[in-house]
């Protein structure tokens, strides 16, 4: 076999082997089957600090970071990983079953909130362009003009609506009400 094919082959298989060890870590964690004298002590970075005493400064960086710590799974042989993925087999994270599938009533939150912004494009384009602005006195004009800024800040609600349904959405996967 040529040298480099199987640095090659010898590189992808260490890396499947890394993938797979920490897809089990953090099943095993999920699980709850941690060791509770163990953690892995990671570092979260930010470039500014929040003000809390745990955040700290590194020179070596010139960023704040604060500690995590994330408690250790157990170790298992592999007949007892296999019979774990038996009963509680591992299943893509909650995010992105969030993301692949959205919940039904998030769905129609978001269709209400698109519908509610093209009902509102269309009454302001009515508005303007439905207006004689000519023969209108001045009174009657600055009502109008008030008329569309009031329509324009209905605009601000699209966004709240659907940040209410990603709420939903949460809320719905984590009930399990799909």
């Amino acid at each position: 076999m040529n040298a480099k094919v199987e640095e090659f082959i010898n590189k992808m298989k260490e890396e499947k082997k890394a993938i797979e060890l920490k897809q089990k870590e953090e099943h095993l964690i999920s699980l709850g089957l941690v060791n509770e004298k163990k953690s892995i002590n990671t570092r979260q970075y930010r470039d500014m600090w929040d003000g809390s005493p745990e955040c700290k400064y590194d020179e070596k960086t010139g960023k704040y970071y604060k500690g995590i710590y994330i408690p250790a799974p157990i170790e298992v042989t592999n007949e007892e990983w296999e019979e774990i993925l038996k009963y509680a087999p591992i299943t893509p994270t909650k995010q992105t079953q969030i993301i692949e599938k959205e919940s039904k009533w998030a769905g129609r939150i978001q269709w209400v909130a698109i519908i509610f912004a093209i009902i509102n494009t269309l009454d302001i384009l009515v508005l303007i362009f439905g207006t004689d602005w000519e023969e209108l006195n001045s009174y009657f004009t600055s009502q109008v003009t008030a008329t569309i800024f009031v329509r324009l800040g209905y605009y601000l609600l699209i966004p709240v609506i659907m940040g209410f349904s990603k709420i939903v959405a949460v809320a719905e996967n984590k009930l399990g009400n799909k």
